[in-house]
């Protein structure tokens, strides 16, 4: 049976034997062989770029640039020849038409991983960081095998300082593809999926983690395999929350019965000093945050477990609050109480725990006492609106309109970007009512920003601007409201 290759041509096989001299690095040789397939066959591209590559070796660089330049024009789909001519310019420091030039290269052929890796080395002489690390990126991505682990990783951390959360990931994954035992990998990894929001593939790395790190040092972790993800509101595990209320405030954040039965019969009689040793001291961090994370999937009693396991090796505050929160959440109030009181000896300061504190006693409707942590709360920390809505929600209880007034000014002064019109305008109204005409003031005008046609505040705002004689303002309002409502005029 004949072949169907077409022969080849006398053409082609003088360049063959040019390329194989320049294998040998018989250069002249190798000129002389291309010059005699060019002149049998005046359009045939491969000579050309032989020739510009021997010249560009022999740092003749114009000569390499027209040669170049010959080949694109009866071949202009040649990306290696675009390549090639960026390289010539990055040579002579002309860096533009060497990013121009690589670029033509890469748009020709997308996964062409040396150009990219070319064209970072222009960009960093550019003082472009942020393209150089985007053109290792993407060098990295299509040939991995020819990154180090640490190459890698300070790429995953340069992209993720640069805001390309999903890129370092995925970089972090190619460390892990790398050197599967490497801790910083599985640690980077693990911080990047918390931040993106992934809690369960995050704590299954951070896990990872420290096993390989225990591993490393011959130190036994126990670890639990039951990990899911779930969002959990927790008072003071981050600010208060508006919709959160304070009697029985937790009872919407229990666990799952087959979570918690358990559980709560372990936890009535939790001494707070178990006698474990199965951490280190450096990973007490990275502990911390695995148990952070189980008290967000409502994982109460692996919360505990942990921040135990903690606290054995060093009496973090931070760990005896996660308890508290725990079993706080359980609707263990007596125990919560007494690891929180523990975390305060350590840490007199700890914001939160005052915050939570305030909200046993309100929930165990000890009104009083209740004031007392979350002033403690506020004084600490004065623009904890959190505190503030609470403490409002206790004077109400006790019909305490103005004292609950001012706290509601405070948390609409704290974060205005939460709070609705109507929210303004009851507000305004309280302090209105209390003679605190200042503050009514400012709540009606945020009430008029948010929603002007909300017609109350207007006229009220009105109302107070004439007793202030700001006649003109007074106005103003007063002609908003007949806006708003012509028929009844």
């Amino acid at each position: 049976m004949s072949s169907t290759n077409p022969p080849e041509s006398a053409a082609e096989k003088f360049h063959q034997k040019a390329e194989a001299y320049v294998a040998e690095k018989k250069f002249d040789e190798a000129i002389a062989s291309c010059e005699l397939a060019i002149k049998i066959e005046e359009n045939y591209a491969p000579p050309y770029k032989t020739l510009g590559n021997i010249w560009q070796v022999k740092g003749k660089l114009e000569a390499a640039e027209n040669y170049y330049k010959k080949a694109l024009e009866i071949k202009s789909y040649w990306p290696e020849v675009y390549a090639n001519l960026g390289s010539l310019y990055a040579m002579q420091q002309k860096w533009q038409e060497a990013i121009s030039y690589y670029q033509k290269a890469v748009n020709l052929k997308p996964d062409f991983a040396g150009v990219y890796r070319n064209m970072a080395k222009v960009w960093l002489c550019l003082g472009n960081e942020k393209s150089a690390t985007y053109c290792q990126y993407k060098a990295f991505s299509l040939e991995p095998e020819k990154a180090t682990l640490e190459e890698i990783l300070n790429l995953g951390k340069n992209l993720q300082q640069q805001g390309g959360l999903n890129e370092a990931i995925s970089c972090y994954r190619i460390a892990i593809r790398l050197n599967t035992n490497s801790v910083e990998a599985y640690q980077n990894l693990g911080e990047a999926l918390k931040k993106q929001g992934n809690l369960d593939e995050a704590t299954v790395c951070l896990r990872k983690a420290i096993e390989l790190r225990a591993t490393n040092t011959n130190t036994k972790v126990e670890t639990s395999t039951d990990i899911r993800a779930s969002e959990y509101n927790l008072i003071s595990s981050k600010e208060l929350e508006p919709q959160d209320t304070l009697v029985g405030s937790l009872n919407n954040h229990q666990a799952n019965a087959n979570d918690t039965l358990a559980a709560a019969e372990q936890t009535n009689n939790i001494s707070p000093q178990p006698s474990v040793t199965t951490i280190n001291t450096e990973d007490i961090e990275t502990y911390m945050m695995v148990a952070e994370t189980y008290v967000n999937q409502k994982k109460w009693q692996q919360a505990i477990t942990l921040s135990q396991k903690i606290i054995s090796i060093k009496p973090e505050p931070k760990a005896y609050k996660i308890i508290g929160n725990s079993l706080q959440a359980m609707g263990k109030l007596q125990p919560a109480l007494d690891w929180y009181k523990k975390a305060l000896e350590i840490k007199p300061d700890f914001v939160e725990v005052h915050a939570n504190l305030g909200t046993i006693f309100a929930q165990q409707q000890q009104w009083e006492q209740a004031i007392q942590y979350y002033r403690r709360a506020i004084a600490i920390k004065p623009e904890f609106a959190g505190a503030y809505r609470n403490l409002a929600k206790v004077y109400t209880q006790l019909n305490q309109s103005a004292a609950a007034a001012e706290c509601l000014f405070q948390v609409l002064r704290l974060e205005p970007e939460k709070a609705t019109a109507e929210e303004f305008l009851f507000t305004g109204n309280t302090l209105n009512e209390n003679g605190k005409l200042e503050q009514a003031i400012a709540c009606y005008q945020g009430a008029i920003q948010l929603k002007p046609q909300l017609v109350e505040a207007s006229y009220k705002l009105g109302e107070i601007l004439i007793q202030n004689e700001r006649w003109e303002e007074a106005v103003t309002c007063y002609q908003r409201v007949i806006s708003a409502n012509p028929n009844n005029v």
